[in-house]
């Protein structure tokens, strides 16, 4: 399932890192500190669900975030959340 997940991530993001890194690239260092302020983040939301995609998980979780470059060989981003509860929330998180 993690292959699965950093595959989707990847796909998903692979538009905003080209254009992250063509805008540093095409302007100068000012601009893209200045764009930079722009969009500090985002925001990620998902379920977790169990096994079988029956039921929703009810665990405490870590969750480990990790953007990589289109081959796949390089780690862009990570980051890291621990001790998730998702007893509350039906599964459901938003880092």
């Amino acid at each position: 399932m993690g292959k699965d997940v950093v595959r989707m991530l990847t796909e998903l993001f692979k538009p905003v890192t080209v254009l992250a890194l063509l805008g540093c690239i095409a302007s100068g260092p000012s601009e893209a500190l200045a764009s930079a302020s722009l969009f500090p983040g985002f925001n990620y939301q998902g379920r977790f669900l169990t096994p079988d995609g029956t039921a929703a998980m009810t665990d405490v979780v870590d969750l480990v975030i990790g953007i990589y470059s289109a081959d796949g060989s390089c780690l862009l981003y990570e980051e890291r959340n621990s001790a998730i509860d998702l007893s509350q929330t039906a599964g459901l998180f938003s880092v």
